[in-house]
């Protein structure tokens, strides 16, 4: 079962995207980027994933589903909610 976030940020919605790829991706924990959009970005490595969308405004909507990632949310909305 998969957990959902939601927080708001000031940062661009395509910086939240580029942070989600530098914290999780293969350069970070090592999952591997599966799809890439806009406004979203979804990342597995096995069965267990992560996907981010960020709605663009004043603040930055973001919705963070994680399966299997749950310990490393704190630390990831952490370095968002600038």
């Amino acid at each position: 079962m998969a957990t959902r976030y939601g927080v708001e940020t000031k940062m661009r919605a395509g910086d939240v995207l580029k942070t989600t790829v530098a914290y999780f991706g293969p350069d970070g924990l090592g999952l591997h980027v599966t799809q890439r959009g806009l406004t979203g970005v979804r990342l597995e490595l096995g069965t267990s994933y992560v996907e981010v969308h960020a709605r663009p405004g004043r603040p930055t909507q973001v919705e963070i589903i994680l399966h299997e990632w749950e310990r490393n949310a704190p630390e990831f909305m952490g370095r968002i909610k600038k």
